[in-house]
């Protein structure tokens, strides 16, 4: 019998999240209720992102990380559709979930770091040459690949390793 393999996000999610950000953390930051009843588990906050997260969360990340850019805002939606998503009360895609959860785990891991929204914010928000002059929440957003490159942009400030 072929042995069946986890769901895609599933594996991003726990090759992703490591000691950075837990489940707890994410889903705190997201605003998602029912996780504590759930034990925090990667499984469900993986359901939660593929079967796509609340408007909501998509408005704590635009006010806590982009502080209202509208430029950053649509890194993860347009916004005709972020209006049109509002007025229909509908939660976003499993794309957008999966780039707003990437922000958020770097969102973490910037505050860990940092100690200071304004401080990592302007980590995030602020082109870096390491990352050939792109802004690390835009690299983040893009696929799982731009995400790792800002957690370990990130470790290494956090370990103090040469950059």
């Amino acid at each position: 019998m072929e042995e069946m393999s986890p769901p895609s996000t599933l594996l991003r999610l726990d090759e992703a999240m490591g000691p950075q950000a837990s489940v707890k953390e994410l889903v705190d930051l997201l605003g998602l209720k029912d996780g504590e009843a759930h034990g925090y588990s990667k499984i469900w906050l993986s359901e939660q992102i593929q079967d796509g997260l609340p408007f909501t969360a998509f408005e704590r990340i635009n006010t806590l990380v982009f502080a209202g850019q509208q430029d950053l805002a649509r890194l993860v939606i347009s916004p005709a559709t972020r209006k049109r998503r509002r007025k229909d009360k509908k939660g976003l895609s499993a794309k957008s979930s999966q780039q707003l959860e990437r922000i958020a785990r770097v969102w973490i891991m910037a505050i860990d770091i940092y100690k200071d929204e304004l401080m990592a914010r302007r980590y995030l928000t602020e082109p870096h040459m390491m990352l050939r002059g792109k802004r690390p929440v835009a690299l983040a957003s893009t696929n799982d690949g731009g995400a790792r490159a800002v957690q370990d942009m990130l470790g290494r400030l956090k370990y103090s390793v040469a950059l």
